[in-house]
């Protein structure tokens, strides 16, 4: 059952940052209560966030991050850069350090490593043998929206190093753009259930599929629900 509070929070981050410059492509508020619903439940103590943007994400990370914690994001826009160090609140520096750089070239140059969570909300400058250093054991990885591209960089990363990997995808009831989950070193349990989960959510994409605006999964405009 969905926490109404957890929803409540996450609409209020969406709605934040959906009034400020730049925001035309920032995470939906469904992804917002997914990162919230993982935050709360794996509380991750290191944290690299790809793409900071306009610090929507990193501000759910820093208000949900346990004391002693350490946040890094990587921003190559700088515009985006600047916004991000103008929206984020960061509340007690003390324990949620930060970081705003752009893309280190090698894993050994990564500010924190192995980390416990990836967040990826822009393109993955990693190859796949990268990808498998920067993640530590039963990591996460939370992937806005649907990256094909990146989903299949981590999953092959973790696979060619024998690490078993479960994939998530969730969506809202409209189908629009949600968010991919990946674990490492998964368990057989967690495998079987978040892929019927995901065949689950295929096979309503082609039932309902006749009735969207949109394709399934992809943004839908402001006007549109769940945007």
């Amino acid at each position: 059952m969905r926490d109404p509070s957890r929803r409540l929070y996450a609409e209020s981050v969406f709605a934040r940052f959906r009034a400020l410059p730049g925001s035309d492509e920032i995470a939906t508020a469904f992804a917002i209560e997914g990162l919230v619903k993982l935050l709360r439940m794996d509380r991750p103590q290191r944290v690299i966030e790809l793409g900071g943007g306009i610090g929507t994400l990193s501000q759910v990370i820093l208000d949900e991050m346990p004391a002693g914690s350490i946040l890094t994001v990587l921003e190559r826009n700088g515009w985006c850069g600047a916004r991000w160090a103008e929206n984020v609140v960061i509340k007690t520096l003390a324990w949620t350090p930060h970081r705003l750089s752009a893309w280190p070239d090698k894993p050994y140059d990564w500010p924190v490593r192995p980390v416990d969570l990836l967040v990826v909300d822009d393109w993955l400058p990693l190859r796949y043998d990268q990808v498998e250093v920067l993640l530590g054991r039963r990591a996460l990885v939370f992937l806005e929206g649907n990256r094909p591209i990146e989903r299949c960089i981590v999953r092959e990363g973790l696979r060619a190093k024998g690490r078993r990997v479960a994939a998530l995808n969730r969506r809202p009831w409209d189908r629009s753009k949600g968010f991919w989950l990946l674990r490492a070193e998964a368990t057989r349990a967690e495998r079987l259930w978040w892929g019927a989960r995901t065949l689950a959510g295929r096979a309503l994409d082609r039932m309902v599929c006749p009735f969207l605006r949109v394709r399934p999964g992809w943004r839908r405009r402001d006007t549109d629900a769940n945007t």
